[in-house]
């Protein structure tokens, strides 16, 4: 994890926290992240609860939500970053490929739902657009 860096397009880099249960999940998207200039990883959370934690305390500018996690479902965080009007862009970067759970996380508020086996190009392709 580092500070945010500044962006060399002007401006400070945006800020990430990345909460997915697994390790090489977190690894990976940590990894790719770091390819694009204007984004800095900014805190990794292992559970829900440790996400809304973390999400309160450094205040990011986006975060990259699972689903299926301990303590607290990505679908409860989300929640509770909308309902205590936290400012941060979600996107959920899942499992769950059911189209069900995709419109319950965007009608929720998350601005973006992508499924971890299938959809990391799409990911990629919507960081660089933040």
């Amino acid at each position: 994890m580092s500070e945010a860096k500044p962006n060399p397009a002007g401006g400070r880099a945006r800020s990430i926290l990345i909460a997915d249960d697994s390790a090489q999940v977190r690894q990976s998207l940590a990894r790719m992240i770091t390819c694009f200039s204007h984004l800095s990883v900014v805190g990794e959370a292992t559970n829900g609860q440790e996400a809304l934690v973390l999400i309160r305390q450094l205040q990011p500018d986006i975060v990259v939500l699972d689903l299926e996690m301990p303590e607290l479902s990505g679908l409860e965080v989300l929640a509770a970053i909308k309902s205590e009007n936290l400012k941060c862009t979600v996107m959920m970067f899942t499992g769950q490929t059911e189209e069900n759970y995709r419109q319950k996380c965007l009608a929720m508020g998350a601005t973006h739902f992508f499924e971890k086996a299938t959809q990391v190009s799409e990911f990629l392709t919507a960081l660089k657009q933040l």
